[in-house]
């Protein structure tokens, strides 16, 4: 009864320590917004990678998001895009927090977020 006892626990644990709860799940922008986006008067900046987006403002260093991921102090909880027409990223922070990007197309060179338009790059 012991020997079996002791191999259920032995096997529990190794079932416990097997699993990955802690999995991290990519940043994906779609192709038709991957590149450079710049407001009108190029004072801001949105860059989206096969596996990052970045926001740039006057001559501030680049707050891009796969460090932040990778480094789990963000987590991405959800990512939906629309047959072209937006691409939405909800980012959860350590405390909880949802943060949550829509960025809406509007034309073959053109993306709006909140309320400001980019234009290709």
């Amino acid at each position: 009864m012991k020997k079996n006892l002791f191999l259920f626990m032995i096997a529990t644990f190794f079932v416990a320590c097997g699993k990955d709860t802690d999995s991290t799940v990519a940043i994906a922008p779609p192709d038709w917004i991957q590149g450079e986006w710049y407001t009108f008067d190029g004072k801001k900046r949105i860059m989206f990678k096969t596996n990052d987006f970045c926001f740039k403002e006057n001559e501030k260093a680049d707050d891009c998001y796969k460090g932040k991921i990778d480094s789990k102090a963000i987590r991405v909880t959800k990512q939906t895009s629309e047959n072209k027409k937006h691409y939405t990223i909800t980012l959860t922070d350590a405390q909880g927090k949802n943060t949550e990007y829509v960025f809406t197309w509007e034309s073959g060179s053109r993306i709006s977020y909140k309320g400001t338009t980019y234009m290709k790059g």
